[in-house]
């Protein structure tokens, strides 16, 4: 719905607008601990071969083995601090891949700032694996937008929060029993679906 421009303006909320803010200090002092200049990425990139594809970088910097590389700064609440532990969590490693699919460099430093007053940094290698998976669920992304066809409900919070907008008067927890014949006409409903995606 965002990409169709069916919703609303939505300002950043506040963890956003800190992240934002605490960006330039994150990066200082990664710089100041690793010696590492970070050059500032003021443009939006985009992927020549999949141009659906765009990444916002907070940087570049060099590393020694890999060459230009992203640099990315984040901020995180003390209560997330155990996903920074020995890892990245999943959202930042999905989308630190995707920039480097979109600019085709082979790694990332990324920084973080957990509860105003811990730091840590990692770099992270390119993972061609997972760059194909994106690219691929990121194209079938695309075409439903292009085709302004809502992807299927999944188990995501987006899908849960959509559901809950769209039909405020359901009950949390409740079920239905759906008549003996449900399967046989949902089947037929699938049929002339197929039938009418083949005339148009």
């Amino acid at each position: 719905m965002e990409k169709t421009g069916q919703l609303p303006y939505q300002e950043a909320g506040e963890a956003a607008y800190w992240g934002t803010m605490l960006e330039s200090i994150v990066r200082s002092e990664f710089t100041k601990r690793t010696g590492i200049e970070v050059q500032l990425v003021k443009q939006l990139l985009q992927s020549e071969e999949y141009p659906f594809m765009q990444a916002n970088l907070d940087g570049i910097c060099e590393h020694p083995d890999f060459g230009t590389c992203i640099f990315e700064a984040k901020t995180a609440s003390a209560y997330k601090a155990s996903e920074w532990e020995n890892s990245i969590p999943a959202e930042y490693m999905l989308q630190i891949q995707h920039y480097m699919a979109v600019t085709g460099y082979k790694g990332t430093y990324i920084a973080v700032l957990i509860g105003g007053n811990t730091f840590k940094w990692k770099f992270v290698e390119r993972d061609d694996e997972i760059i194909a998976m994106l690219i691929s669920l990121e194209a079938d992304f695309w075409e439903h937008i292009k085709s302004n066809t809502p992807p299927p409900i999944d188990g995501s919070d987006a899908s849960a929060k959509f559901l809950s907008d769209r039909f405020p008067e359901s009950v949390s927890g409740t079920q239905i029993v759906l008549p003996d014949n449900a399967e046989a006409l949902i089947k037929e409903y699938d049929a002339a679906c197929e039938q009418l995606t083949e005339i148009t």
